[in-house]
């Protein structure tokens, strides 16, 4: 694996194409578990922090992604508040808000996906698989002020990190509570422009029920325009680096 820096000059617009040697499990952040799912996703999603794209320990260290500034937790470490970047849009040109955030986690409760990382968020022990998860006591949005507060019931020093995954990352606050197969709206320099899914027939191996995708996305580079990009199973992965905020 090697990742690659870039100040995003080199790309405006044009061609990208994406080849993975494996099938997304799910294009849905609260759900992509797979290596290749979260390579799409952090090409097409962000959120309030990152993972810096740098080979080496450096890409270990966090940076403000759709966030200002990295806070530094009060009330003893169980608080944490962000304040978002001016002017963020969806792919679909609509805005990004600060209770996209709290969604994008409830979700995951909603789903039944990885709980356990945000099971200390406050309120977050009453949401159930199937149910409807609400957060608004541990994840505080104001919109007027651009911020958005995370209050734990004990401190987590881990807990910026677990807000770099993609199961964070920001989803318009009216995102229902079923795994999406249509695209979400991106945040991200790329977005995927149509996906499908369906099952196999035909095998005679106990791999006969898993399931097969063939995405086609968009590239939308520095604002240039957008151009589709076919994917490609069995492959190895080509993919330009996004310009990130280190």
């Amino acid at each position: 694996y090697v990742a690659v820096r870039s100040t995003g000059a080199e790309h405006r617009g044009g061609e990208l194409r994406v080849l993975g040697d494996e099938e997304p499990d799910s294009i849905d952040p609260a759900l992509a578990y797979s290596l290749t799912s979260w390579s799409i996703l952090l090409m097409t999603n962000d959120g309030l922090v990152a993972f810096r794209k740098v080979a080496g320990v450096e890409g270990t260290q966090l940076v403000p992604d759709l966030s200002v500034a990295l806070p530094s937790p009060t009330d003893g470490g169980k608080t944490y508040t962000f304040e978002l970047r001016r002017n963020l849009t969806y792919s679909n040109g609509k805005p990004v808000r600060p209770d996209d955030f709290r969604r994008a986690i409830e979700r995951v409760f909603e789903l039944g996906s990885i709980t356990p990382l945000y099971a200390g968020i406050v309120g977050a022990s009453g949401c159930r698989t199937g149910a409807r998860c609400d957060l608004a006591r541990g994840i505080v949005a104001d919109r007027a002020a651009r911020t958005v507060t995370f209050r734990l019931t004990t401190p987590d020093a881990d807990f910026l990190s677990k807000l770099a995954l993609p199961f964070a990352f920001a989803v318009p606050s009216d995102t229902g509570r079923r795994e999406v197969e249509r695209p979400l709206p991106a945040t991200g320099p790329y977005r995927v422009a149509s996906y499908q899914k369906r099952a196999t027939s035909g095998s005679r191996s106990s791999s006969a029920a898993r399931r097969v995708t063939k995405g086609v996305f968009a590239c939308r580079i520095a604002g240039g325009s957008a151009t589709r990009v076919r994917s490609r199973s069995r492959l190895r992965s080509a993919i330009a680096p996004k310009a990130w905020f280190a």
